[in-house]
């Protein structure tokens, strides 16, 4: 039997396939491979967000130490966005500080080697923040990719190398501590309703710069200076440095643009971690007032002092392409891709880009693959952020994914049934449960407290982990009702969407799959509940703002959250909330599921009206966004949809009442 050809793709976030990763380039050279008449391919994905070239230079010995590197084997690298960016430092690897690093892991006042914990998730106010190492310098990067293309070459293996480009454009600067406080001078963006998510704007040390912000939103930029003046007196240092920057976007709406670029100037000096967003005003006024040389240079230099963004720098593309050159691996150069475009973000590609990236690496590998018959298979390797360290196994272990199970589903009951409101600080569990309830609740599928008591978690990474896994294991019991019915595929014919109850099972994590424990509810009673609460949903959201920049300026918020859900952020998502339009379409479905179940026709078929409403607007915005339609006209569009769609879900759950009554 002919052994497959493995490509081994090594890779961050660009090119990970996490999640559902329709689109990443690995999986199209998977189906380029097939289309072609090659095989046997099998293509891994190793690729993760967070990956350096230390955590490569260790990957790629264990496959090769595991005889997984050969002759009819390659490597695929997309390497170099996570290097100068904000991380603690790895280095340069060699096995002598991995075994160390390892050993270190295994000592009590480590704490297990610092293993990530994401429980409640949230914006966080920093008053005094501390500015980040970086990861690698180009010299350490430059060291660790010899390294790896030496593994590769010795093994006999065939080498790409993938040298990424960044998205200049974007807005820099956005993932510094308390970024969303800081105001993008001649923007529209309102990022108020965010804060307010998070932070009682009426106290404490962010109250008056809260206040600056609202006024700069509403145009009264004279109050808002006012505002911005007294926050500047506060003794934390992160306030007084937001207030500065707003304070000269204050003058700039007033028309005082010189005395703004002054102001912005010195506040730079005086709080050089926050250079980034200060030189990216700078640039912002200049512009407008059509002095392009000079915003072109504050612009650049912004872009180099940004290490809050996983963005490869000139330098580091140069040190890839040096040391591609010295082994004699191929490359594949995305900035010649992209034609000066093609990101959704700061880093990651477009569903197109990572097509041309696709047909590229196909180029490079085309007269090495076999055309023996065969399949052509795709499937992803869950590697650990930290493969450099020798700590972790996997990502599951990273992120504390597949614990052990000890009764989570009656620890959740009993201390919703006993605990108090007010949560002491050093309760750990108690915050992990509180954290869960409220990312639960947020769907509409819990949008009343009894129906999430009804159905409760039943692991703890649904609860110390991500919450989302409890809802996505949920979903696929309704999703394979409804196939089991005869009515899978609900939705299909929309591109860009997977209901399927595979696809949720795939988005959850887990060592051994596992199905849920108790059956979930099929009352009609909870199908009418379950509408009238996504009702309620959509007009807690009537706005969902089609706002790029507030989006823009969340963006770290979202970074795993989005990259678990999908496998990449190279989707149009990151223009507009799009996870709560599926949330609304995901309610609707476990709607149709119970409706159909019950033979509740002419209910079933309203349900899937709507969700096919819902499905034909959300990619009516992304057409429109693709196109440049400007923001503020989508938005329209968007908000007079939701006012008439409002109406026909009044009228579901009217019906859906009566009937279950």
């Amino acid at each position: 039997m002919i052994q497959p050809y493995r490509i081994w793709f090594i890779g961050d976030s660009s090119a990970s396939g996490i999640g559902l990763g329709r689109e990443v380039f690995p999986r199209r050279v998977a189906t380029l491979a097939a289309e072609g008449g090659h095989g046997p391919v099998r293509a891994v994905n190793c690729a993760v967000p967070g990956f350096t070239s230390t955590d490569a230079a260790a990957l790629v010995r264990d496959i090769a130490g595991t005889g997984g590197l050969g002759a009819g084997s390659a490597v695929v690298l997309y390497l170099g966005n996570n290097e100068q960016a904000a991380s603690r430092y790895k280095g340069r690897y060699s096995g002598l500080t991995r075994w160390r690093r390892a050993l270190k892991s295994l000592m009590p006042e480590t704490n297990g080697g610092g293993v990530v914990r994401w429980g409640r998730g949230g914006l966080h106010f920093e008053p005094d923040p501390a500015e980040a190492a970086t990861a690698n310098t180009v010299e350490d990067f430059l060291f660790n990719m010899r390294q790896v293309l030496k593994v590769v070459h010795l093994a006999g293996g065939r080498a790409v190398v993938v040298v990424p480009s960044a998205n200049k454009r974007f807005p820099h600067g956005v993932g510094l501590p308390n970024a969303p406080w800081f105001k993008a001078a001649h923007s529209t963006d309102r990022i108020s309703d965010f804060i307010r998510q998070w932070y009682d704007p009426d106290g404490g040390v962010v109250g008056g710069l809260y206040r600056g912000i609202l006024a700069l939103e509403k145009g009264r930029y004279g109050l808002a200076q006012e505002f911005c003046v007294e926050a500047a007196r506060a003794d934390a240092p992160a306030v007084r440095a937001a207030a500065a920057n707003n304070a000269a976007v204050a003058l700039a709406g007033l028309g005082r643009v010189d005395e703004a670029r002054r102001t912005l100037e010195r506040a730079a000096v005086e709080h050089p971690l926050y250079a980034p967003i200060y030189l990216d005003n700078v640039a912002r006024i200049l512009r407008v007032q059509g002095r392009d040389g000079g915003a072109d240079e504050a612009d650049r230099a912004a872009f180099h002092a940004d290490t809050s963004l996983y963005r490869v720098k000139d330098e580091g593309r140069e040190a890839l392409k040096l040391a591609a050159q010295e082994s004699g691996a191929a490359i594949v150069d995305v900035d010649a891709l992209a034609g000066g475009g093609g990101f959704v973000d700061y880093c990651h590609p477009t569903p197109d880009l990572h097509g041309r990236i696709a047909g590229a690496v196909m180029e490079a590998l085309c007269d090495d693959l076999p055309r023996a018959g065969g399949e052509c298979g795709y499937e992803r390797w869950l590697v650990s952020p930290d493969a450099f360290s020798g700590r972790c196994g996997s990502l599951l272990d990273y992120y504390q994914i597949d614990r052990g199970e000890a009764d989570p589903e009656g620890v959740f009951c009993t201390f919703m049934e006993t605990s108090r409101v007010d949560v002491p600080e050093e309760d750990f569990l108690a915050e992990a449960i509180i954290g869960f309830t409220r990312s639960a609740l947020e769907h509409p599928l819990f949008g009343f407290g009894e129906d999430l008591m009804a159905m409760p978690p039943q692991y703890w990474f649904e609860m110390l982990s991500f919450p989302e896994f409890h809802t996505y294991r949920i979903l696929a019991v309704y999703l394979d009702m409804l196939e089991r019915a005869g009515e899978g595929g609900m939705l299909a014919e929309y591109p860009g969407f997977d209901f399927s109850a595979a696809a949720y099972r795939d988005l959850v994590l887990m060592k051994r799959k596992r199905p849920l424990q108790r059956p979930v509810s099929t009352s009609p009673a909870y199908a009418a509940r379950l509408v009238q609460s996504l009702r309620r949903y959509l007009r807690d959201r009537a706005r969902f703002a089609i706002d790029p920049e507030a989006r823009r300026r969340t963006v770290i918020y979202w970074y795993t959250r989005e990259s678990f859900r999908y496998g990449t952020q190279s989707r149009t998502s990151m223009l507009f909330d799009v996870w709560s339009y599926e949330r609304a379409m995901e309610a609707l479905l476990a709607a149709c599921a119970i409706w159909r179940a019950a033979d509740e026709g002419a209910l079933f078929e309203a349900g899937r009206r709507q969700a096919r409403l819902l499905a034909e607007h959300v990619i009516g915005l992304v057409a429109a966004l693709d196109e440049g339609t400007p923001a503020r006209d989508v938005d329209a569009v968007s908000a007079r949809f939701l006012a008439e769609f409002d109406v026909g879900l009044g009228q579901l759950v009217c019906t859906a009442k009566r009937e279950a009554s």
